[in-house]
């Protein structure tokens, strides 16, 4: 009940193996959000060459008679 002045309790450390498999995880989900952004940034590169050769096309054309 009493502690004695100056004594400090030590702090329980995780095990070893459970801060590599939370290390691992955490860089997984890291390079998951990454290819996810990658993925978004080259569907829209798709999406504006798409759009660009669309509006290309339109304004280009000769007018009908």
């Amino acid at each position: 009940m009493f502690k004695k002045a100056g004594a400090v309790r030590p702090v329980p450390q995780p095990a070893p193996e459970a801060t590599t498999r939370a290390a691992a995880s955490a860089e997984a989900e890291r390079q998951a959000v990454q290819l996810q952004r990658d993925l978004a940034r080259a569907t829209a590169m798709k999406i504006d060459a798409i759009e660009s050769a669309m509006a290309f096309d339109i304004f280009n054309e000769p007018e009908p008679a």
